[in-house]
């Protein structure tokens, strides 16, 4: 017998499967349209992405147009017109031997460029006086070279393969910053055959100071460094002068050189070139050290016990950054009015360099004492600027017109 079905129950049953097919299609939606947002948002960061690769390599293309050629090249070192002419002046040297500057390495601290040439010219002494020929002033092999401020020993000699030199020194010369100074030379060959080891010398724990620099501390071992890469190294007999008793300001540097009378007075002319040269606020120091570094290699061929040496050593260490050395030289010295108005320059005393340098009777002395007496009273504010303009003036009427 057939159920019957009540017509109830069957609209019921309806229902509920019109609204589970309902939320089914629903449920389906959704996540058909995560998918399709999360698709969307993928394709919309690869054309970002896109656009960004596009504009950078725009830019690095806009960039290589306008790059210079020195750009790819910095590793190489820059030789200019004026490097040239100073590397054939030094490749027509007579010399067997050259001395260039000792470096550092790039992980270690180097000297400063004075100590560095001030050894460099220690070595080159006491080599010209056993050999008899001039070998060339480091200085100007160094600034040959470009001034570099790190260049290794091994490389030094490519650059002198067309001359007639057949050796050269130099070398690596450091500080650990705590007093100590390591210095290593060697002798490479350029156009003689390679030895087959190669001589070197080698001392470290060097004391160094304010008071004792690199150059002065190194100045005892220069024969024995030398000895030590073949030579005899034989100690150069220092010159013993007395202080002249006139250093007369002559008509021009021409002819105080024609009437130079010893190698105190040459000296003393040159530290005033020194002094009178352009204002070390306003300019490159560096001209002004060179000249001073030239009075400091003089200084080293005449005796300690000559007349004006301590002023002229004390006067040379503070124009090259060495005050303490410069004090320490001084010390103890007889109290000249030169010696008396220096060691003021030095303390910075104004009342005691007023009082010191109209006692000064040598006219070159009395022209230095006078300028440094100017340009610390400036740095005081001692002088008003029509007194500083007046003072300028009557100074720059001492000095002859062929300065």
């Amino acid at each position: 017998m057939q159920k019957k079905v009540k017509p109830k129950r069957i609209a019921a049953l309806l229902t509920v499967l019109i609204c589970m097919s309902g939320g089914g299609l629903v449920g389906f939606t959704y996540w058909e349209e995560k998918q399709q947002l999360a698709e969307r948002d993928r394709v919309e960061q690869e054309a970002r992405a896109a656009i960004e690769r596009k504009h950078s390599d725009e830019l690095s293309h806009i960039l290589d147009t306008v790059r210079l050629v020195a750009d790819h090249s910095v590793h190489r070192q820059e030789i200019n017109a004026r490097n040239a002419q100073l590397l054939r002046l030094v490749t027509q040297t007579r010399s067997k031997y050259i001395v260039f500057p000792p470096s550092a390495l790039m992980s270690l601290p180097n000297l400063d460029m004075t100590a560095r040439i001030s050894i460099a010219r220690q070595l080159a002494r006491v080599i010209e006086a056993e050999t008899g020929v001039p070998v060339p002033d480091p200085a100007l092999v160094f600034e040959a070279y470009g001034s570099p401020r790190r260049m290794l020993p091994e490389k030094v000699p490519a650059q002198l393969m067309e001359s007639n030199i057949q050796w050269v020194i130099t070398g690596i010369a450091t500080h650990d910053g705590a007093g100590k100074m390591t210095v290593q030379f060697v002798k490479l060959p350029v156009k003689a055959p390679r030895p087959p080891i190669v001589a070197r010398f080698e001392r470290s724990d060097i004391a160094i100071s304010e008071e004792l620099p690199p150059e002065s501390a190194f100045r005892p071992l220069a024969s024995e460094a030398l000895h030590a890469l073949g030579f005899e190294a034989l100690a150069v007999a220092p010159l013993k002068e007395e202080a002249p008793a006139r250093l007369p300001l002559r008509a021009s540097p021409l002819e105080a050189e024609k009437q130079q009378q010893s190698a105190i007075e040459g000296l003393w002319l040159q530290q005033m070139i020194g002094v009178l040269h352009h204002s070390l606020e306003y300019i490159d120091t560096r001209p002004r050290e060179r000249l001073f570094e030239r009075v400091l290699a003089g200084i080293g061929d005449v005796a300690p016990d000559s007349g004006d040496y301590p002023v002229l050593m004390a006067r040379t260490l503070l124009y090259l950054g060495r005050p303490a050395a410069a004090a320490r030289t001084l010390a103890g010295t007889p109290a000249t009015p030169e010696a008396k108005a220096l060691y003021a320059v030095i303390q910075s005393d104004l009342p005691a360099l007023k009082a010191a340098v109209p006692a000064i009777e040598r006219e070159v002395p009395r022209l230095i004492a006078e300028c440094e007496l100017l340009r610390l009273r400036v740095a005081f504010g001692d002088l008003s600027q029509s007194a500083q303009r007046r003072e300028s003036e009557r100074l720059v009427h001492a000095v002859p017109e062929g300065w």
